[in-house]
């Protein structure tokens, strides 16, 4: 089938609405306006070294047509269109149409496809929930547990798409605490029934707590006496093993950091200050988001090197390691003086509304539990002396 050449052309037409019918308006005409001077009238906003009098002065008032196509000042729907874009990538894609996608469709759209000014952003749970209960929840029905198996029976794939935001960034670097597998430090680890319900916990409160939202020196050692080796090793662990999970987090915290950098500029960014009870934090924006992104690089290397695992950086990752490394241990030495570890982690967030019981189901974290870790090597277990390469 031939195509035909088509030409496009953009045609922009103004139409002054017509004169109402029950009387005809006209200009003022300047001769009929003669207002005589007062000399006392004075404005006491001076120009200059010139004081104004206007008094004898006409003004001519007129309410020219909009031209959105030319007035900067009135190009409304490419700023509402450009506030969607933001938080779609700040959160995630949007659920509903909005007023720019109606407008594209030229007011064709389907009855089912809803529409707001200013939509959510969707998630892989709440799609997840909409499939399971259409009709509404059972009594004894648990969220939590339905999405904790759809991820991981796999019918949740938690990897983010192309359009994912930050939200979906920030859910996947959780996945390995449910499927431990699929990190890289799996063939490290020989979890117990024990750790896994503990990891399992640790998944359900930090899924609620983005819901509800949304670095060391080396010294060489070198001795020329025979070392015999140690009788017993233990795991040294200064963090909870899980690299993958920091990796993920450290790449998500990038992920934001860049796009808001696009959005608003690094001098944009760096007036900018984050909230928290009592009024702005001390740190820019700009610099919080880079100090997270480095501290999480930094707990990646750590724990990978806690238990024996080469870093999964990529060769094309702009991390420096020495810094990453030192700002980790500095915050690890001192985490217990850090404000942000002090606040109160308890949080309640809506997730499903029910329309027919009239009733709304939550997540929440109500607490912190402290957990006696013990950990011990399986086998496999491998030493070298220091002169080994």
């Amino acid at each position: 089938m031939d195509v035909p050449d088509v030409e496009v052309v953009d045609v922009t037409k103004y139409q002054p609405p017509p004169d109402p019918d029950d009387r005809e308006l006209v200009d003022d005409r300047l001769s009929d306006k003669n207002p005589a001077f007062v000399p006392e009238v004075i404005d006491r906003r001076p120009e200059g070294d010139w004081q104004v009098n206007s008094s004898a002065a006409v003004l001519r008032l007129d309410v020219p047509m909009l031209k959105p196509d030319t007035d900067a000042a009135l190009q409304l729907l490419d700023d509402y269109k450009r506030v969607n874009d933001f938080y779609a990538k700040l959160t995630n894609p949007l659920d509903n149409l909005t007023l720019t996608d109606v407008l594209a469709k030229d007011g064709k759209i389907e009855q089912s496809q809803r529409i707001a000014v200013f939509p959510s952003a969707r998630s892989k749970e709440t799609e997840l929930f909409r499939r399971l209960f259409p009709n509404g929840l059972s009594p004894n029905a648990d969220l939590m547990r339905e999405i904790v198996r759809a991820i991981r029976s796999g019918k949740i794939d938690l990897t983010p798409k192309p359009d994912s935001g930050w939200y979906d960034r920030q859910i996947y670097a959780l996945e390995t605490f449910l499927l431990p597998e699929k990190g890289a430090e799996n063939a490290k680890l020989l979890l117990t029934k024990h750790y896994k319900k503990r990891m399992l916990e640790a998944f359900q409160a930090l899924i609620t707590k983005r819901r509800e939202t949304h670095a060391r020196d080396l010294i060489e050692a070198k001795t020329t006496e025979v070392v015999r080796p140690p009788t017993s090793v233990k795991p040294r662990l200064r963090i909870e093993p899980s690299p993958t999970y920091y990796l993920r987090t450290a790449r998500s915290y990038d992920f934001v950091l860049n796009f808001l950098l696009a959005a608003v500029g690094e001098k944009g960014l760096a007036s900018l200050h984050g909230l928290r009870d009592g009024g702005s934090r001390n740190e820019p924006l700009l610099e919080e988001l880079r100090s997270m992104r480095e501290l999480f690089y930094g707990l990646h290397l750590l724990s990978a090197e806690d238990i024996g695992m080469a870093p999964e950086l990529r060769t094309d990752e702009p991390v420096d390691r020495a810094r990453c490394e030192q700002k980790a241990e500095k915050w690890l030495s001192s985490y217990a003086t850090d404000a942000d570890m002090k606040v109160d982690t308890r949080v309640s967030v809506p997730l499903y509304f029910d329309l027919l019981q009239r009733k709304t189901r939550l997540w929440s974290t109500v607490g912190v539990r402290l957990a006696e870790l013990n950990v011990s090597y399986g086998e496999n277990i491998r030493l070298l002396t220091a002169s080994c390469p």
